[in-house]
């Protein structure tokens, strides 16, 4: 793993294709009022000139460093970047989202922190809605755990990570959908405390051309089994059980319901090995209306297979 004490933070910012949207992205980060940063630029085999475009601004910045590789998807594309990076801390941002100029400023009593969580604007067409974070610390794992799992923080481009939390923790690279998900489950267990930053926005551009609105149906329920399974093998670590199997009761199981009259043969087997390794009285960070949820799903799934 590299390291440079003199780099603050390291900015990850995978593209394909984006040559519509990273200036505007790239200007955004370098107008931050934090100086002490830099920009790993990750052209995953862009074919329409982005990767020319990010060497142009690494001509111009020493603080930009651009990476070219084959297209292999976002999550190979960001492992490189972690691969890379010299800062105590990590961003991960999206070629075609902005950030506001105090989203990399880091308070001086939250330095000690594992994980610091921005607001974020999401942009459409029509008008920006913001979502503002109150003020509050994490201590412990129990608290830690319970805060992910019952705020649904699953995206990674609201957080600034330490990157010695991270460590050889790397993304699943056969995952297209809920791969942040998985890469902060896995990191979850050596986080000892989180805090929130009420200065800074990111900001998220809603576009029609996003991974998750081209994905259909069948591409989404084949995504959350799969990513159930990946979840069910995480939790064999015992440092991961409660939150990782809780995780795909709370979410993905739920989720497989409203696709669950396209399950293939197939897709039902695997079904059922996940959630029979699902102990409902082990799920401590579950809410009651959670856990009705559930069983509803495993009842409807039984009577929609009975015959079948």
């Amino acid at each position: 793993m590299n390291n440079d004490s003199s780099v603050r933070i390291s900015v990850i910012v995978p593209m394909y294709n984006a040559i519509a949207y990273i200036d505007n992205c790239i200007k955004s980060i370098l107008n931050q009022e934090e100086k002490n940063f830099e920009i790993l630029l990750i052209d995953d085999g862009s074919t329409d000139g982005s990767g020319e475009k990010c060497d142009n601004w690494g001509r111009k910045d020493a603080r930009i460093r651009v990476f070219h590789k084959k297209n292999e998807g976002v999550s190979s594309a960001r492992n490189i970047g972690l691969d890379n990076a010299r800062g105590e801390w990590v961003a991960f941002i999206d070629a075609d989202d902005e950030v506001s100029p105090q989203y990399l400023s880091i308070p001086e009593e939250l330095l000690g922190c594992d994980v610091i969580l921005k607001n974020f604007i999401e942009r459409t067409n029509e008008a920006d809605l913001e979502f503002r974070v109150s003020r509050a610390e994490y201590h412990g794992k129990k608290s830690i755990v319970r805060w992910f799992i019952r705020g649904r923080h699953n995206a990674l481009w609201d957080k600034i990570i330490r990157r010695d939390i991270i460590g050889d923790t790397r993304f699943d690279s056969t995952i297209s959908i809920g791969e942040d998900l998985l890469f902060f489950a896995a990191v979850l267990p050596k986080i000892s405390w989180i805090a929130t930053c009420e200065c800074g926005h990111y900001i998220y551009i809603r576009r029609p051309s996003s991974a998750m609105s081209k994905s259909n149906g069948r591409n989404r329920l084949e995504g959350y089994i799969f990513n159930s399974e990946k979840l069910i093998a995480l939790s064999d670590r015992s440092c991961c059980l409660y939150h990782c199997k809780t995780l795909a009761a709370q979410l993905y199981i739920p989720l497989i319901r409203n696709y669950i009259n396209l399950l293939t043969l197939e897709q039902r087997r695997r079904f059922k090995q996940v959630y029979r390794q699902i102990n409902i009285f082990h799920l401590p960070y579950l809410t009651l209306k959670e856990r009705i949820k559930f069983i509803w799903t495993l009842l409807l799934f039984k009577v929609r297979t009975a015959n079948k």
